[in-house]
């Protein structure tokens, strides 16, 4: 093994997700690459009559709160090596 690909999000078990992977990783002589999803619903709010509405303001503070947690995952990881 020697890619592992992790995924990253603002949760309760982010930390142990992390700890896991960077201890196969140290184990194994291996990488750790991140990915950050998002479902796409996430930034659509319908109506009752099946309107769908993009909710801009919504993706812009997700998209500030996604790039601040990538930036804080990604010095974590480079304090590990």
């Amino acid at each position: 093994m020697k890619s592992i690909l992790l995924h990253i999000n603002d949760d309760a078990g982010q930390e142990a997700r992390l700890l896991v992977a960077c201890e196969l990783a140290r184990a194994h002589q291996g990488h750790v690459a991140c990915v950050q999803a998002t479902p796409y619903y996430a930034f659509i709010m319908g109506d009752p009559l099946g309107g769908m509405y993009p909710m801009v303001d919504l993706y812009d503070k997700l998209a500030r709160d996604r790039e601040a947690h990538k930036s804080e995952v990604s010095a974590r990881l480079m304090r590990e090596q």
